[in-house]
């Protein structure tokens, strides 16, 4: 049985004053529990003569299946409604008491038997049925008609529930702090009949009596003269439902309940007969019940069963969100392809009691910066709330930079002005942040502070809507981060006074001794430098340094690990969009490898083997992890928990691990390579984040080189036809393709980087000899001829490239549902007969120049074995480009977009006659290799 106790709407001190709810804690045969925000009652529980003694007894109750906790009724049926329910407890165990009613006042507990309960749920459904014209469902086939009602949690609240139960109809149960708006709204989508209120309701129901609506309202009737009521021992039987298939009824919707709507649209939940039984309201997920000798009363516990049934997912930080499983026995609905209801509640663990929890806030509520940073602010928002001069705030920043807040001034200070109000504000505001990570931090620049008695969405309990108060005041919050775009400085320094400058700013933003030099080339994340800090130093740039009219890059990537701050500043100048200013503190490595050592001895040889190890020093580490990864696998060979960290830090990556064989059909590169895009988008899109993290694929000029237009375009190419005919041509066409629908379909950011030929790099021009143009050059040494190709030479060292990545892939040039695509091509050519030849011969390479035909013919003739004549491996490859030579003029490529966003691409030259003459010097030693 159950006893309820209303709660009106008493605070919980005093509730627990009136009625010692505490003590049935340690009484052996009782256990109370909180029986739900919308009944609004306190209820002690025991099932039948099956005592409840623990917490396990009654998380053991909630779990368990229905059929096991039902009796069997006359037919042999185990109890499928609530009615049946009702009136069989009301046969069988008519003299047990039933409910206690504790009223407030004078007047004193009076408790009521099964069998009361049962007569007075029937009394007042004949008055319910006559006086609104509610007959009974005599058929199953009747689709229940709803009945709303609006009330606090008591007696009569309780019997008519019940009440409308034996009629066969629905409840929809309306909290009486609901606005007349979402109460009608809620109305309407249920399609209710009738609205029953209590008499401190009266209003809403006058004000739905002149709504337009098919819609009656009546009130919830008072059960007076209760004793004389309750002691009829003679009554007719109580179902008023007979023909009901009880078998259908237990599928049917007895009560309705709401979601909260603080996120959103509210939304109805429908709870079945079946459901419903055994259950208090939609199922305790969590409860604050404990053993007399537990002190920790500010933890919630999960059931013992909590790995089943419940399932509590990582969220980064300390917090965790509880996900219901299909198996839950409350549960309503789905939200997951796997029948689970994400709930988005938030909770952190108790670190020394295991099944403990404490809640953290909504999912909906984490700010997540735009370096994929993310920060709950529930804490620090309610700490400033408290402020007698805050009316409320909201902490902001999901995919800014950095985050920012809005607060709205209380009434006690509607005698100040702004100017005296603001700083007052960020007084309090200062105090309050202490609990926010190190890259959370407010700051002042980014303060909102809007007008006393602002309109703001706010739900039923007065808490502010998140998701609705930054629908409604996007425009002004967008407004403060525009503000700082838009300010600009007027100094012009030298390079000393531009270095001084920011070693000034620098020193300020970090709050380092006003003495700590830093020298040219400091590595930033050495001295704590983070997003939050980067913002303030570019933002004290914007206010004080004339740049040109130029924009100065957000992002702060940097290949190196250390930068020449003021060689990139003033090169901000120039007519390029976007300067990265600072740097990563961590990468990741993706690489075919069989062990994660392995990875990273592979890493340090190829560093070594291009003479590159010194830009990553035995000090530093940590920069850059290796990983062994196979990308055809989903999961792309991680752990989950290796998986989950990377999704949750990157924010992006560079994909350019691609099968180099021009000799395989486009069906050999769909497991090797295609499916790493799509599992490596994936990984972007895992990270939990509002924007994900950018996908900057490496294409080919290869896949659009077929088309027929003049000048080959930066877009995407809109037939296969347009690739070469290799399949490792076809292959970059089919993932450029992937990559666009990720941006069309998900919102990805995506930047593709067609990529002509790349040479050895500026400084030791160390160029892989199996590539196709060294092994064509090599065929002066293995067949003593070169083809006299019309063409022209747009080589790009490999240094530069990797600059004009870098610098597109931080630009503002990618952004969210769009695929921006970058022919990077060199616009400053030599001729491959007329120039690049005679070089060659001058380089001591001895060799005739030759029709490309006749080139193709030597190269077929000449010996097939690739030990010794490595050319001949690509033989097929060289047909397909003497053949597009042959038929196809040299082009112009389209690379205005490229330019706009890299200052490298933009100052490129033509391949320098020292740079070919050391390239083939180092040709000439690999071949003697």
């Amino acid at each position: 049985m159950v006893h309820y106790f209303p709660s009106s709407n008493n605070e919980l001190g005093e509730i627990s004053e009136a009625f010692q709810p505490e003590r049935w804690l340690g009484h052996p045969d009782y256990l109370t529990f909180t029986f739900g925000a919308s009944f609004e009652l306190y209820a002690i529980a025991m099932l039948d003569d099956n005592l409840l003694t623990d917490v396990e007894d009654l998380t053991s109750l909630l779990l368990t299946p229905r059929n096991a906790l039902t009796e069997e009724n006359e037919n042999g049926m185990a109890n499928p409604t609530i009615d049946e329910l009702v009136r069989l407890k009301a046969e069988r165990n008519k003299d047990h008491v039933a409910v206690i009613e504790s009223p407030l006042g004078d007047q004193g507990p009076q408790s009521y038997t099964s069998k009361q309960i049962d007569d007075l749920a029937f009394q007042l459904a004949c008055v319910y049925s006559e006086k609104y014209n509610l007959k009974p469902r005599n058929s199953s086939h009747q689709t229940p008609d709803v009945v709303a009602i609006s009330g606090i949690g008591d007696f009569e609240y309780l019997i008519t529930l019940l009440a409308i139960a034996k009629l066969g109809r629905a409840t929809l149960l309306l909290s009486p702090r609901l606005p007349y708006e979402s109460c009608d709204a809620l109305l309407r989508i249920s399609k209710a009949s009738l609205l029953l209120v209590q008499g401190a309701q009266k209003p809403l129901a006058e004000h739905l009596r002149s709504d337009t609506l098919d819609r009656s309202a009546g009130f919830i009737l008072p059960i007076d003269h209760r004793t004389s009521v309750c002691n009829t021992k003679n009554k007719p039987d109580t179902n008023l439902t007979p023909g009901l298939d009880l078998e259908v009824e237990k599928k049917s919707t007895i009560w309705i309940l709401r979601s909260s709507g603080s996120t959103g649209l509210t939304k109805l939940v429908s709870l079945l007969n079946e459901i419903a039984l055994h259950r208090p309201e939609t199922g305790t997920l969590l409860s604050s019940l404990r053993a007399a000798e537990d002190n920790e009363w500010s933890w919630l516990r999960a059931p013992p069963e909590i790995g089943h049934p419940l399932r509590f997912e990582h969220q980064g930080s300390d917090t965790y969100e509880l996900v219901c499983l299909k198996e839950w026995p409350m549960l309503a609905g789905a939200n997951q392809d796997d029948g689970s209801w994400r709930t988005k509640d938030l909770f952190i663990k108790q670190p020394t009691m295991p099944g403990a929890f404490k809640y953290a806030g909504r999912l909906d509520d984490i700010v997540v910066l735009e370096n994929g940073e993310k920060f709950n602010p529930i804490s620090v928002e309610n700490k400033i709330s408290s402020s007698p001069l805050v009316d409320g705030c909201v902490i902001f920043g999901t995919g800014k930079p950095a985050a920012g807040i809005a607060v709205i001034p209380s009434k006690s200070t509607a005698s100040m002005v702004t100017e005296e109000i603001r700083p007052l504000l960020w007084s309090v505001i200062e105090k309050a942040q202490d609990s926010l990570p190190m890259y959370g931090p407010l700051t002042e620049d980014l303060m909102l502070l809007l007008p006393k008695n602002s309109a703001v969405p706010r739900t039923d309990k007065n808490t502010i809507i998140r998701s609705k108060f930054l629908t409604a005041f996007e425009k002004e919050i967008q407004a403060i981060y525009d503000k700082e775009e838009s300010t600009m400085g007027t100094k012009v320094y030298s390079d000393d006074e531009l270095l001084q400058f920011l070693s000034k700013k620098l020193v300020q933003v970090l709050h380092l001794s006003p003495t700590t030099e830093l020298s040219h080339g400091q590595d930033f994340s050495t001295i704590g430098l983070d997003s939050l800090r980067a913002m303030q130093l570019r933002a004290a740039i914007l206010r004080h340094i004339d740049l040109g009219g130029n924009t100065l890059g957000i992002n702060v990537i940097w290949p190196n690990y250390c930068l020449d701050w003021c060689d990139w500043l003033s090169r901000s100048t120039s007519t390029v969009k976007a300067v990265p200013l600072f740097l990563y503190s961590k990468g990741y490595s993706l690489l075919r490898a069989s062990s994660n050592e392995t990875a990273q001895r592979r890493v340090e040889q190829v560093l070594k083997a291009r003479c590159l190890r010194s830009k990553f020093p035995a000090e530093r580490p940590e920069k850059i992890t290796c990983l062994a990864a196979d990308l055809s696998d989903r999961y792309l060979g991680f752990g989950g928990e290796t998986l989950h960290s990377i999704a949750s830090e990157v924010d992006i990556v560079y994909h350019c691990g691609w099968a180099v064989n021009f000799n395989q059909r486009l069906s050999t590169f769909e497991k090797s390579c295609i499916a790493g895009v799509r599992h490596l988008i994936d990984l972007c899109l895992a990270g939990n984040r509002t924007t994900p993290a950018r996908f900057i694929f490496f294409s080919s000029i290869s896949a659009i080189i077929g088309t027929s237009e003049a000048t080959i375009p930066e877009r995407l190419p809109k037939f296969l036809t347009e690739a070469s005919r290799t399949g490792y041509s076809r292959s970059k066409y089919v993932a450029e393709q992937i990559c666009a629908k990720a941006s069309e379909k998900v919102g990805l950011p995506v930047g593709m980087v067609r990529i002509g030929q790349i040479v050895g790099g500026t400084v030791h021009c160390i160029w892989n000899t199996s590539e196709a143009v060294p092994l064509m050059i090599r065929s002066a040494q293995t067949i003593g001829a070169l083809p006299t190709l019309q063409a022209r030479v747009r080589w790009l060292p490999i240094d530069e490239v990797a600059q004009i990545v870098l610098e597109i892939g931080s630009s503002d040039a990618i952004v969210a549902s769009k695929t921006s695509v970058f022919n990077i091509v060199n616009l400053h050519t030599l001729r491959w007969t007329e120039d690049l030849l005679p070089l060659l011969t001058e380089g001591g390479l001895s060799f005739q120049a030759v029709r490309p035909s006749e080139w193709i013919e030597r190269l077929e003739e000449s010996d097939p074995n690739p030990g010794t004549n490595l050319p001949r491996k690509l033989l097929e490859y060289f047909k397909e480009q003497c053949r597009l030579r042959d038929t196809v003029k040299d082009r112009e490529w389209e690379t205005s977009r490229t330019a706009e966003w890299s200052l490298t691409f933009h100052n490129a030259t033509a391949p320098s006659l020292q740079l070919i003459s050391v390239i083939l010097e180092y040709f000439k030693g690999a071949w003697k290799m």
